[in-house]
């Protein structure tokens, strides 16, 4: 049985940057089964509290459900007796060709699931979503829970206009929109970002944040710049695109 790690940098970060930590959130970690997943944090949220004699700061549960399968109304209804701290969905769309293509890191290896199925750009990016998503990304109004978009800059245009069809859906993005390896890898010299990728980024935030029910998360971000520590500019450049956002 593995356990979840405490993060020991919590402590300095509260201390050091002010912030009020009020509960955890547990994100889906690319499961077989996202029912069995949730059943299983369940029993370490229960045994911990059991054993240390403490409240669980965890608040609440983004589990894993595939949105297109003929099931997932079944799937969306099990989480929510499953737990009552899950609050949302995560399925991870990142799709810019096929994964099984040599190198390609722009298309997440969650993709394997469906891969080379652009579900928000259609089967052959025509920019039409693939329809038994759709049918599953509706079900979430049902049980009132949010969705976590995980997906490439080149498909935050094709979300927008899916996440505009239903309002009463929140729509998390996910790691700031993802714009990838902006300066090359982590030794990589060069201090220019690439305008053209930045460009599609910024073109695809823009048309979701026009839209009332969607929210961004500040992560991922060593996915932006690998390495984006090791240099005042590459601080600068991550602070100026947090910015943005």
């Amino acid at each position: 049985k593995t356990r979840i790690k405490k993060d020991n940098n919590l402590p300095y970060i509260k201390r050091k940057g002010g912030i009020k930590h009020i509960g955890s959130v547990l994100v889906e970690n690319l499961p077989d089964d996202g029912v069995l997943e949730v059943k299983w944090l369940e029993s370490l949220i229960s045994e911990t509290a059991t054993t240390n004699k403490k409240t669980s700061s965890v608040k609440a549960i983004i589990a894993s459900c595939n949105l297109a399968d003929d099931n997932a109304d079944t799937s969306l209804r099990q989480l929510k007796d499953a737990s009552s701290k899950v609050r949302g969905i995560r399925w991870i769309l990142d799709c810019v060709g096929s994964r099984n293509e040599k190198g390609n890191e722009a298309t997440h290896v969650g993709n394997l699931r469906h891969d080379g199925i652009d579900y928000l750009r259609g089967n052959n990016t025509d920019g039409v979503v693939v329809p038994e998503f759709e049918h599953g990304f509706a079900l979430l109004e049902k049980y009132n829970f949010s969705f976590d978009l995980q997906c490439a800059p080149e498909q935050l245009q094709a979300a927008a206009v899916l996440c505009a069809k239903y309002p009463n859906i929140p729509v998390v993005i996910a790691h700031l929109g993802k714009p990838m390896h902006i300066l090359g890898g982590p030794s990589n010299s060069n201090m220019l970002p690439d305008t053209e990728a930045l460009e599609v980024w910024r073109e695809g935030m823009k048309a979701m944040a026009a839209l009332p029910n969607v929210y961004v998360k500040i992560s991922g971000l060593g996915w932006i710049i690998p390495g984006w520590t090791q240099s005042a500019r590459r601080i600068d450049i991550i602070q100026g695109l947090c910015r943005e956002v």
